[in-house]
């Protein structure tokens, strides 16, 4: 008398092939919305004027290019880049350029125009305070899809 099971390697391959999509569509969820926080953030720093650390943007060009994208394996999935054609297409470019070769999930989240670097080096918020927010952002995430792993690992 013998344990016999209910069940074949094609049925064990399924869930674990269920379990791999849905962890797969959590981190491209979690990476979207780390993205989307980061952009709203860094596009709604107050410009001196307002008593912000923020910068005057005289074109539009330079908060345009404040976007996000993600991808796998260099592969853009999503993203959201809105202004002007040149801030957005700057912006795209250097995610693009960003995302070259990498393996996995990234996350990119870009100020796209040349002169970013140097509007931060004079003591102005671009993406700096985005970019640290981002990160505690995505570990909040990174912990929730944890727990929906355990949960969705139950279900089936």
């Amino acid at each position: 008398m013998g344990i016999k099971p209910r069940f074949n390697p094609a049925d064990v391959a399924k869930k674990f092939d269920a379990l791999l999509d849905f962890i797969q569509d959590e981190t491209v969820r979690a990476l979207q919305y780390v993205g989307e926080q980061a952009v709203t953030y860094a596009r709604s720093i107050p410009d001196p004027d307002h008593g912000g650390l923020g910068f005057k943007d005289h074109t539009a060009n330079l908060r345009s290019s404040i976007g996000y994208a993600v991808y796998y394996n260099g592969e853009q999935i999503t993203g959201s880049y809105e202004g002007t054609p040149e801030g957005t297409q700057q912006g795209q470019n250097l995610a693009n350029k960003a995302a070259e070769g990498t393996r996995g999930f990234a996350l990119v989240v870009t100020a796209g125009m040349y002169y970013a670097v140097y509007v931060e080096s004079k003591g102005r918020d671009v993406l700096s305070s985005a970019e640290q927010k981002a990160a505690q952002w995505l570990q909040t995430e990174l912990d929730d899809i944890k727990q929906a792993v355990i949960e969705y690992w139950k279900q089936i």
